[in-house]
């Protein structure tokens, strides 16, 4: 006997919004951040490097992996706190590492610690859509800061730092690495202490 078909749209919150299209495939040019060429993408060197992990401390696993503490696998920590300090002059040690799933988890994190509903945010105007919508579930005001060659524009920044509104982050999102040019001729460094979020995930392939 066929059970009865179930409506559950009655049961949907009413804020959220109209469905996505189904999914059918890539278009053919795939403008899509973060995708690379399929024939580059080092197959047997990633198992290899898998297989050698596994067999050294594959062990951990049965707790998670989490035999270096809460903070993330400590020799990965302890690698990146080498490598902020030789490529960006950043002096910390591994315990002041944060390992996360990934850039949005970190921006959560960091979104909860710093913003309530209401606030502002300074955001590049030609930015990562993780950040917006992550900006948008809190509630807060984004807004959106011009861009030039070298990154944000900081007399633009400046100008909206000096706005009545009380900004409480800037979000920078350098997918290549570019270092803003914090001392503007015209208007100088901002002068008002804000916290400067900022992701650079493509920094490591600047030529």
């Amino acid at each position: 006997m066929a059970s009865a078909s179930f409506d559950f749209a009655p049961l949907l919150a009413a804020s959220l919004p109209a469905p996505a299209a189904k999914w059918a495939g890539f278009p053919k040019y795939n403008f899509i951040g973060g995708n690379n060429d399929a024939d580059q993408v080092p197959v047997d060197g990633l198992i290899a490097a898998a297989t050698a992990v596994l067999k050294r401390e594959g062990a951990t696993l049965a707790t998670y992996g989490l035999d270096s503490g809460p903070l993330g696998y400590r020799p990965l920590r302890e690698f990146l706190a080498d490598k902020l300090k030789r490529a960006a002059g950043i002096t910390c040690t591994p315990d002041e590492i944060l390992i996360t799933s990934g850039s949005l988890q970190g921006l959560d994190l960091v979104n909860r610690l710093l913003l309530a509903p209401g606030d502002t945010v300074l955001i590049e105007q030609e930015s990562y859509q993780g950040s917006l919508t992550r900006l948008d579930r809190l509630r807060v005001n984004a807004v959106g800061i011009p861009l030039d060659k070298e990154g944000i524009r900081v007399d633009a920044l400046a100008a909206a730092l000096d706005a009545p509104w009380h900004s409480r982050e800037i979000h920078l999102h350098d997918s290549d690495g570019a270092e803003p040019n914090w001392h503007h001729p015209q208007r100088g460094a901002p002068s008002r202490a804000v916290a400067a979020v900022r992701g650079a995930p493509g920094a490591d392939f600047r030529g």
